[in-house]
């Protein structure tokens, strides 16, 4: 999943005897925002599809008609389109307030343990993480290089989802903050790819696809 999307209501507030008071009649105007999304979906057959999310598996059936598809899970049911490009759905859970976008990516299983002990550079051109050291260990950060010996850290929490793994990164030393999850989709003996969607604290558009590649030893 590349990013949820969601309308925020925007009301009208004020203050009253100086305490700040909200309008509880309808929203002024509504802003979309976006979020990281946390889900790998992986079609089995014309009709079958496992998802992985932080700590859970879930089997889904499901029906296409034309560009559009539908797919019922134990605690939930999805509905929306898809082209070669993306794939956008809503839940029935929320009422449709939330749309889920997903990109075609072909993913190779990857264990995380067993990248615990090695180390790699980070080669993401015109991105901050361009050169950071990275380490697959609990709690330990990408440490980026900036101008002369200094470095930054971005925090990082690896996920193991199934057979797959991924990174959530924050880069909270940026003005303004950046933050995503890198899509671990392919490994060779020195190398390693991802694909993440960098979002911005406060900026309302929606992510586009970096690739990221990893060197072993460098």
């Amino acid at each position: 999943m590349s990013h949820t999307s969601s309308m925020q209501p925007l009301f009208e507030a004020y203050y009253e005897g100086g305490e700040l008071m909200y309008n509880e009649s309808d929203p002024i105007d509504s802003t979309v925002m976006h979020n990281p999304g946390l889900m790998i979906l992986r079609l089995l057959s014309d009709s079958t599809a496992v998802s992985y999310s932080l700590d859970q598996q879930e089997d889904w059936r499901f029906n296409r008609n034309g560009q559009s598809l539908v797919l019922y899970g134990q605690r939930d049911t999805l509905q929306g389109t898809f082209s070669n490009e993306r794939l956008q759905l809503t839940s029935t859970l929320d009422d449709g307030q939330a749309q889920y976008t997903f990109v075609p990516l072909d993913m190779s299983p990857i264990a995380l343990t067993e990248l615990s002990d090695t180390r790699w550079r980070a080669q993401v051109p015109g991105h901050p993480m361009d050169g950071a050291a990275v380490r697959f260990e609990l709690e330990a950060p990408f440490l980026i290089p900036t101008e002369g010996d200094t470095v930054h850290a971005a925090e990082v929490y690896h996920v193991q989802m199934g057979p797959y793994f991924i990174t959530d990164y924050t880069l909270s030393q940026l003005s303004p903050q950046e933050f995503g999850i890198i899509y671990w989709y392919k490994q060779s003996s020195k190398q390693l790819s991802g694909l993440f969607f960098p979002l911005q604290q406060e900026d309302n558009k929606a992510p586009t696809a970096q690739q990221i590649l990893l060197r072993l030893g460098q």
